[in-house]
């Protein structure tokens, strides 16, 4: 698999932008959560994804209202940050990558869910 990049520069940010740049997209999108993406949740073909790191505040805001479970969920996305930190610095392969979340995130997701593998 290769990896692709391409920006489109629109004025403004309504949904008309991506709307037209992606009118023919397939795939998996990550955006940063703002509003004009929420469209394509309806588009079949298409899964959205999330932005860690906007989640993650989320957390750290909630910290105040309930610290010990903020605390817990940060330190679950600290542990999976670790994962992938080890991926980038070992420049591990796609399938490489798969391998070790798997082995390492994996479980992190399915202990924060409190489900068993």
């Amino acid at each position: 698999m290769d990896k692709l990049v391409y920006f489109d520069y629109r004025k403004g940010r309504s949904r008309d932008g991506p709307l037209k740049f992606l009118e023919r997209f397939r795939g998996t999108i990550q955006t940063d959560g703002y509003s004009a993406y929420n469209i394509f949740e309806k588009h079949e073909g298409i899964t959205l994804l999330a932005c860690m790191a906007h989640a993650r505040r989320k957390f750290e805001k909630a910290l105040d209202n309930d610290l010990e479970r903020a605390e817990y969920a940060l330190k679950k996305i600290q542990d999976l940050y670790k994962t992938e930190r080890k991926a980038r610095e070992s420049k591990l392969s796609y399938d490489q990558r798969k391998e070790l979340r798997q082995k390492e995130a994996l479980p992190v997701h399915m202990k924060a869910l409190n489900v068993q593998p």
